[in-house]
């Protein structure tokens, strides 16, 4: 691999990993804020949210209209990540 090849490879990788802890910060504060807006750029429109064995949302309306259920129920939500390595 070139030099300039070597470090397109890993610029790729560093650009991949702040896009997933974006990601993971954007649900969070999607979620903790009802921030409706914030919570839809996280999803693709076929995507699917497992909450449990017997809870599970497919696509982008089941999952919006899945997190303002919770809004309703929680008055309160706090969620956090740590821990985010790359292997």
């Amino acid at each position: 691999m070139t030099m300039l090849g070597n470090f397109t490879a890993r610029l790729d990788r560093v650009e991949a990993e702040f896009a997933l802890r974006r990601l993971a910060h954007g649900y969070c504060v999607g979620a903790d804020h009802r921030d409706r807006l914030r919570w839809e750029a996280i999803w693709a429109t076929d995507a699917v949210w497992e909450t449990g064995p017997d809870r599970i949302f497919i696509g982008f309306d089941a999952i919006c209209a899945a997190v303002e259920q919770q809004w309703r129920t929680f008055p309160v939500m706090q969620h956090a990540t740590a821990n985010h390595t790359a292997s």
